[in-house]
Formats: C-alpha cells, structure tokens, sequence
C-alpha cells in the first residue's frame, strides 16, 4: 500500500531525527556548559585547534549528506545517512566533552583509593600481580585483547553503522543514550573514588609484564598526577 508506506516512512524520517533524542543532546549540552564555567573559574585553558579537529570531519560529511539527500529521493539513504551520520557527530562531539569532564573531576585531588581497592581485591581472593604474570606467559593472549581494546573505537563506528544500515533507529538511540549514561556514572564514580591504577600502586617487576607494552596501565599517569 503506497499511502501506509509513505506514512511509515515519514515516521522513520521523523525518528531518524531524533538521532541521538533531544534529553540526550540536552544532557550533553549541560555537561558541556559545565566544562566551560568549570574551567573559567579554575584557570583552566583549552588548546581549541586539537579539540576541534575531530569534529571538523563529521560536520563534513553531515553537510554532504544533506545536499545529497536534497536532490536524490531515496527516502531510506537519506534516513540512513541522517540517523548515522548524526550519531558519529554526536560521539565525537560528546566524547571530547567528557574528555574535559574527566580532566576536571580529577582535578578535585581527593585521597586515592589504590590502598582500599587492593585490599578490596584480596578480600574476594583476587592476586593481581599473579594475575599479571599469568597474562604475560601468554602473549598471544595479550597481543589479541590489546588489538581489541585499541579497535574500540572502531568497533564503535562500525555498530553504528550496521544500526543506521539496517533502520534500527531506537536501538541507535538506546546506545547514544547508555554511552551518555555509563560515561556519567563512570567519571563521577573515578572522581570520589580516585586511583592512580594498579601498575602505579603494586610497582610491579618488569619481568612480569615483560611481553607487554612497557607503559601497559602507566601511560595516563602524567597527566593524572
């Protein structure tokens, strides 16, 4: 029926939208106006070029898409185009928000946790040491969770992707919404409960992690301290 196809394809352009829901870009927004007052008011100071440069590329591409949905009438790419394109920009735009935020929180120098953490481990009979040993006679192990660790973004990308491909435009609303929360919950948890990490508190031999990268857990340290 070509009327109810038309309606069903308005509502998806309509849900397409709202790609990620205006509370979740609201939400980003606020965090953002916080950064800025945040870091005003402490003497804190932005390099803009580096920050900005991320966004430059989706912006782009938005840009192109809408020019391109403009003159073709392939209801679905636009749709497509629309809903994913506009969930990238929104990671990106979010993800160096919260870059900031975490920066700030951490700035609050409250006492560290490492001492609590690990006494927390080994009341729940979990060595840490013993556990990085173990993952350092196993290379191969190592060399396939760090591959998938430094791909997370890519991973990222490519689950957006396959969202906006196949029209799951809730689905794709529902992940920029838990990425929001998660990250909320995780940078407010880091800045009551700061820890410098367990590489920087157990101090371990290099020979335990030997077959690691050699600044494995430490690479933050610098900028935290």
């Amino acid at each position: 029926n070509p009327k109810s196809g038309d309606r069903d394809g308005r509502a998806l352009a309509a849900q397409s939208y709202l790609t990620p829901c205006f509370t979740t870009w609201l939400v980003s927004g606020l965090i953002g106006i916080i950064c800025i007052i945040w870091s005003m008011s402490f003497g804190f100071s932005f390099t803009w070029p580096y920050h900005l440069w991320p966004v430059s590329y989706p912006v782009v591409i938005l840009i192109a898409s809408h020019y391109y949905g403009k003159w073709r009438a392939a209801s679905q790419i636009r749709m497509m185009c629309s809903a994913g394109i506009c969930s990238i920009l929104f990671f990106v735009i979010y993800t160096a928000t919260i870059a900031v935020l975490s920066y700030l929180v951490a700035s609050l120098n409250l006492p560290l946790y490492d001492r609590q953490l690990a006494q927390w481990d080994a009341a729940v009979g979990f060595d840490w040491k013993a556990f990085l040993a173990w993952m350092n006679a196993h290379p191969y192990l190592v060399k396939m969770l760090t591959w998938v660790y430094h791909t997370g973004g890519v991973q990222l990308v490519l689950l957006i992707l396959l969202l906006s491909m196949t029209l799951k435009i809730l689905r794709l609303q529902e992940l920029c919404d838990l990425y929001v929360m998660t990250s909320l919950v995780t940078i407010v948890l880091a800045g009551l409960f700061p820890s410098a990490g367990a590489y920087a508190y157990h101090a371990p031999e290099s020979a335990l992690f030997n077959n690691l990268n050699p600044s494995a857990g430490l690479w933050h340290i610098e900028h935290y301290e």
